[in-house]
């Protein structure tokens, strides 16, 4: 046998030692992670679909007794919204906007009446929101109206890379330097880059003062 035959042979069963390898211990055990997460969100989300159905005497069923509209946002971990004209909060449990009150109309003439309602969280009487969520069944893994979602922040990241052991040095000065770069890319990047990009290329009024901060800052 030559040498190249020999090379070509022993490349070929390598190749193949490490696909068999890598899929019984990388691909095989987080498809069947993947697996039991998607059995899960899938029975959350029928939990969800029958909040306001329950089994009354006789396993006949019967409407659920109605939250009131605390309760209801209570039953989600939520993002408050708080602008000028807007109030409410969003529902990370699937990203739902399901709590929203305008600030500047009442629901009646007289200034001191309620802010008029839009959305009302489920669960609540007349409960009324707005669900999004992605079509193709057949492609895995994408969120869905029991999927909980997170709101990015340099405290979530910290906890990830201290949860899974990857991309924080355990060295000191390599960690610091980690933290450093972290902590401004969540504090300043976002404040500096937008406040760049606002006051350069979309203000009305073209201020010199402000993009040479920014510019500088940057």
């Amino acid at each position: 046998m030559s040498e190249d035959n020999r090379n070509t042979i022993i490349f070929v069963v390598s190749a193949v030692v490490i696909l068999i390898v890598y899929q019984t211990f990388v691909l095989g055990p987080a498809s069947k992670k993947r697996e039991a997460e998607l059995a899960h969100e899938r029975a959350v989300a029928a939990q969800v679909a029958q909040t306001n159905i329950q089994l009354g005497p006789n396993g006949v069923s019967a409407v659920a007794p109605t939250l009131s509209r605390d309760q209801a946002k209570a039953a989600s971990p939520r993002v408050t919204i708080d602008t000028p004209a807007l109030a409410g909060s969003i529902s990370l449990r699937g990203a739902r906007i399901d709590d929203l009150f305008l600030k500047t109309y009442r629901v009646t003439v007289d200034p001191k009446s309620p802010p008029v309602e839009l959305f009302r969280p489920q669960g609540a009487a007349d409960a009324w929101f707005a669900d999004f969520g992605w079509t193709g069944g057949n492609v895995p893994g994408l969120p869905g109206p029991a999927t909980l979602w997170t709101v990015e922040s340099g405290s979530i990241l910290f906890y990830l890379a201290e949860k899974f052991g990857a991309l924080l040095p355990t060295e000191p000065h390599l960690r610091a330097a980690t933290m450093n770069w972290l902590m401004w890319q969540m504090g300043s990047a976002p404040y500096i880059g937008g406040g760049l990009g606002h006051f350069y290329a979309y203000a009305p009024i073209k201020i010199e003062y402000a993009i040479n901060r920014f510019a500088m800052e940057a």
